[in-house]
């Protein structure tokens, strides 16, 4: 009843059925891959210079929860990811903190060439903008990058090399959300890796003002390896090593990275079912088929 009081043609209910057919097999082919139960960990250290690069599939996570103090007054904090990205297709998820506690993950994403930071990846729609924003024309292939995301009293302001580039008043950052394991190149929770080349990651309790942020820039990218300000930092990971399977944390109370040997989505669900994935409209059958794709690229 409900399928004719809104397909009310044989045509549009044609229509929905054939959609509906591909939505699930789609997402079953998704639940179950990759099909190779042990898939190598697609992590090297790059040649040359600090950094790893990520090849689909491929996952760095933290070897313990981070644990950043509670704040004496109002929160702020800042991430920092200075980053290589290999494309700019589908959507993939750069950086995200997880606790089995917490039912949703702070997701920082990569949607073809924008920025797209969410307390909650099943809210596609959010013009508040207090719990999804999104920064267009982030991104460009190949092109080295520092994404600064600082938020405090007045909200989160966006800086890419530096520079300020757009603000989210109604968009804080919590402890919680930082609290956890963190876990880079995918989602937590479901298969949508990222490729590129990641140099540097940063975590701090503090707001960054433009002349701080700046700095920071020019610490991260300068000649001469500038001291980092380590002042307020929860982590820092510069990505040195060159080799082995362990990202060493310059904040020594907090947790190092660990490069695993395999692939493996962190906390995934077995067997998800489909109906709770599917939702009936082109957008997803578009995402769903786009992020199928990029697995055979």
């Amino acid at each position: 009843m409900y399928i004719r009081e809104q397909f009310g043609t044989p045509e549009d209910r044609k229509k929905t059925k054939a959609l509906f057919v591909m939505a699930i097999v789609a997402v079953l082919i998704a639940t179950l891959w990759p099909f190779n139960p042990f898939p190598r960990n697609g992590v090297t250290w790059l040649r040359g210079t600090s950094g790893l690069k990520f090849q689909q599939p491929a996952l760095v996570i933290g070897n313990g929860p981070l644990k950043p103090l509670a704040a004496q007054g109002a929160e702020s904090y800042t991430l920092e990811l200075l980053l290589r990205p290999a494309g700019i297709r589908s959507v993939h998820t750069i950086l995200a903190f997880y606790t089995s506690t917490r039912p949703h993950q702070f997701l920082v994403r990569q949607w073809r060439d924008g920025l797209v930071v969410t307390h909650n990846a099943a809210v596609e729609s959010d013009r508040s903008r207090k719990i999804k924003f999104d920064v267009d024309h982030v991104f460009h292939p190949g092109k080295l990058i520092l994404v600064t995301i600082s938020s405090g009293t007045k909200g989160t302001t966006v800086f890419l090399d530096g520079q300020p580039v757009q603000s989210f008043p109604d968009f804080r950052i919590s402890r919680d959300e930082l609290l956890g394991e963190i876990v880079l190149g995918t989602s937590p929770t479901s298969f949508l890796p990222w490729s590129g080349q990641l140099c540097g990651l940063a975590i701090y309790s503090k707001e960054l003002t433009p002349a701080d942020a700046m700095l920071h820039y020019e610490q991260w990218i300068g000649p001469g390896g500038r001291p980092p300000d380590l002042n307020g930092a929860i982590a820092r990971y510069a990505f040195a090593e060159a080799a082995g399977n362990k990202v060493h944390n310059e904040v020594a109370s907090e947790p190092d990275l660990e490069i695993p040997a395999t692939f493996l989505v962190p906390h995934k669900s077995l067997l998800q079912s489909a109906p709770s994935e599917f939702k009936a409209d082109w957008k997803y059958l578009s995402d769903v088929l786009t992020n199928i794709a990029d697995l055979f690229r």
